[in-house]
Parts: structure tokens; C-alpha cells; sequence
């Protein structure tokens, strides 16, 4: 492989250009994980094992489930990584030496993303054929999202909603409707922050030509639409799964939201969904069903 060297370009991945693919695979997964663990966003695996362990499932199942869960969380997000390997080398926001890294291994990370598919399907069919969904449905959108969906308007915050869904799917039997229940309301969080987080980014997207929601429709509205999103969170967890979460998760409303410190916000925000989510899964792991209004 050869790399052409350029003032940018750290001497570290200069050096490393002859490392076996195996090698590289491995370090290009890692660095992917090691990064988004650091940036907090892989709360969706917690999510994940959170509804297995509220559902009471065996322990073995739980453990399958939470590393299938780890898994595609990182095929997903090494995926959004090999796509985005040119806005990642140009940004200030992101780390350049993972993605010059990976700029010059792009064959190993195709391999390590087609590796851990075969693996995510093994795992399906060996221990529930059921994971299948998570896997189709959550990373086809999640690629989706990532080649297009993340630079559409209203498609954005609506592929995030899906994705909120299918992945934590990941912890529960795709017939337990419990565990069905409880993945909508975390798709519904997934809006709210998906949200939050154009409104974050939309100074510089819109710099770099890009449509998001925040950028098409300003940031006021955009938070307006957080804000509806935030209730529909508040009221299908009153109606379906536990009031006293839905009156936790109402607490959003009153975190002051500052234009200049939209991180700090969107902190706050996920703390407060953090705890309304804790009430729904103790409320589940305590009577074994859901304890909404409207129960059926």
C-alpha cells in the first residue's frame, strides 16, 4: 500500500501503511469503538441490555444479546466512518488521526465491516433468528442514514427514530411485546436527540452545503419540533408504559436551552431521559409487565 505523505499526515499512519490487513481490521474496529465510547454514543447498548435485564431473560441469552449488540454498534458506526472518511479529514470537530488511519486502510475496514456481518449472522442464526431485525432493519437505516438520510431534512430525525427502535430490539425476543413496547419509547427518545443534535451541528453543516433539519428550518423551530417529539416521548410513556417515568422524562421542558451551549443541553436532556428510562425498567423488572393507562 502506498500513502502519500503530506504535511497533514501523521507519521504514525505513514508507518503503519505495511501492517497486515488482519492488523489493520483490528485497529480500525477499535479506534472506531474506543472513539465513540469517549463521545457517549453508544448509550443504545446500554439501552439494549437494560430491556434483557428488565425482561429477566437467562443469563447466557442476556450475555449473547449484549455482545450482539456491541457488535453492530460497531460495524454501524465504523460504516458511518468509512462513508464519512473525507468530511472526517477536513473537520475540526473529529479526530484526523483515526479517520488519516483510516483513509489508508480503506480495504481493511471494508473487511472488518463484511467480517462483522458474517458474524452478526452467525450469531442470528445459531441463537435467535430473531437478532436478524436489529441487524437488517437497524443497520440497513443506520447506513442509510449514514450514505444520505443524515443530510436529508425530516428524514434525519425520522431514520434516528427508527433506529432508536431496532437496535435496542437487540435485547428482547421479537415476540416479547413488552420489550416491543419499551424499544418504541427509546426510538422516541432517539428523536429528541437526534433534534438536539442538528440544532448543535447546524452553524457548521450549513457552512458545508449540508440540509439538515436545523439548517432548512432554523434552529428555533427545529427545537419547537424537539420540544413536540419531547411530549410524545412524555405521553406514550404515561399511556403505555410507566406515568411516573413520563413524569421524570417531563422535566426536559423546564432544562434551559442556550444557543451557545447546545452540548451541555443535550447532557442534561439525555440525564433526565437516563432516569425516566430507569423508572420503566425497575417499574418491568419489578411486576413482569407494562403499567401504562392503557394496558392490553
Amino acid at each position: 500500500m502506498t500513502v502519500q505523505v503530506t504535511p497533514a499526515t501523521d507519521a504514525a499512519v505513514v508507518a503503519s501503511a505495511r501492517e497486515s490487513l488482519p492488523v489493520a481490521a483490528l485497529k480500525v474496529i477499535a479506534a472506531t469503538v474506543v472513539y465513540r465510547v469517549r463521545k457517549l454514543e453508544m448509550a443504545n447498548l446500554a439501552a439494549a441490555v437494560s430491556i434483557a435485564l428488565a425482561l429477566e431473560l437467562p443469563f447466557v441469552d442476556v450475555v449473547v444479546r449484549a455482545a450482539f449488540a456491541f457488535v453492530l454498534n460497531a460495524l454501524v458506526y465504523l460504516n458511518n466512518d468509512y462513508i464519512d472518511i473525507q468530511i472526517d479529514l477536513s473537520s475540526a470537530d473529529k479526530d484526523r488521526s483515526k479517520a488519516r488511519y483510516l483513509a489508508a486502510h480503506k480495504s481493511a475496514a471494508l473487511v472488518a465491516q463484511w467480517t462483522l456481518v458474517a458474524l452478526l449472522v452467525a450469531v442470528s442464526i445459531v441463537h435467535d433468528l430473531g437478532l436478524l431485525v436489529p441487524l437488517v432493519a437497524g443497520g440497513g437505516i443506520c447506513w442509510w442514514y449514514s450514505a444520505q438520510l443524515k443530510h436529508r431534512p425530516y428524514l434525519d430525525i425520522g431514520a434516528m427514530i427508527v433506529w432508536g427502535v431496532t437496535m435496542p430490539l437487540c435485547g428482547t425476543p421479537i415476540a416479547h411485546s413488552v420489550g416491543l413496547w419499551m424499544a418504541i419509547q427509546l426510538g422516541l427518545f432517539s428523536g429528541v436527540f437526534e433534534a438536539i443534535q442538528v440544532v448543535r451541528d447546524a452553524d457548521e453543516d450549513a457552512q458545508e452545503g449540508v440540509r439538515t433539519t436545523a439548517v432548512v428550518l432554523g434552529k428555533e423551530r427545529t427545537m419547537h419540533l424537539a420540544r413536540m417529539l419531547m411530549f410524545a416521548s412524555s405521553a406514550y410513556a404515561a399511556v403505555f408504559l410507566q406515568p411516573w417515568a413520563a413524569a421524570v422524562s417531563l422535566l426536559a421542558f423546564v432544562v434551559p436551552f442556550d444557543e451557545h451551549a447546545v452540548e451541555r443541553y443535550w447532557t442534561r436532556v439525555k440525564l433526565i431521559y437516563g432516569v425516566s428510562w430507569i423508572v420503566v425498567c425497575g417499574s418491568v423488572f419489578f411486576t413482569g409487565q407494562r403499567a401504562g393507562w392503557l394496558v392490553f
